[in-house]
């Protein structure tokens, strides 16, 4: 996902109208989704789903196998159940959209648009939303996302610093001239 792709999405549709793609999305899933069959079990499927997403937010992604989650979301969708899918797949990228750097980001948004693969082509097509791939570019490029990225590494910087504080008090009081050093040469001098 590079500048040029990001450029893309924010002049494209997808940037302006994601909340009423959003919207779309909520009332189809509310609707019973779209029927494409039936199958027996959809729940196990939605729990397989969502603890593969929840694998891939948290960089467990050797935990997760693309043959039983791609079957997963194969059995949403056969189930009618694909906006179940796709929502899914959008909670768990906003998630990492605020999170992750720009190359992990990428990494990871592409095993979840490989995953929705048959989802991205069946469903969100069909229904006129804003395909996986636009997506993940657009919640990566939100404003509001790059301020969380920018809050987690000033965290993530202030929690090395409050490690490092101690060592470095106690090289700068060791310096000669410290307080340390003049505490350590009057006990020696004391002594001599």
């Amino acid at each position: 996902m590079n500048r040029q792709d990001l450029l893309h999405v924010k002049q494209s549709g997808v940037y302006s109208h994601s909340r009423q793609q959003l919207q779309v999305l909520a009332e189809l899933c509310s609707n019973g989704g779209w029927e494409y069959g039936d199958m027996m079990h959809p729940n196990l499927s939605i729990g397989a789903l969502m603890t593969a997403f929840e694998n891939i937010a948290a960089r467990n992604e050797a935990a997760v196998s693309f043959a039983d989650t791609y079957h997963a979301a194969y059995d949403l969708l056969c189930h009618g159940q694909a906006c179940y899918v796709y929502h899914m797949a959008l909670v768990t990228l906003r998630k990492l959209s605020r999170a992750r750097g720009e190359e992990e980001y990428a990494r990871l948004s592409k095993i979840i648009c490989d995953i929705c693969a048959l989802v991205n082509d069946k469903f969100v097509l069909a229904k006129g939303l804003a395909a996986m791939n636009q997506m993940a570019a657009y919640m990566y490029a939100r404003p509001v996302a790059a301020r969380w990225r920018r809050v987690r590494r000033v965290v993530n910087w202030m929690a090395h610093m409050r490690a490092l504080l101690p060592a470095y008090n106690e090289i700068v009081h060791l310096r000669p001239g410290g307080k340390i050093a003049q505490q350590c040469e009057s006990e020696f001098y004391s002594l001599a």
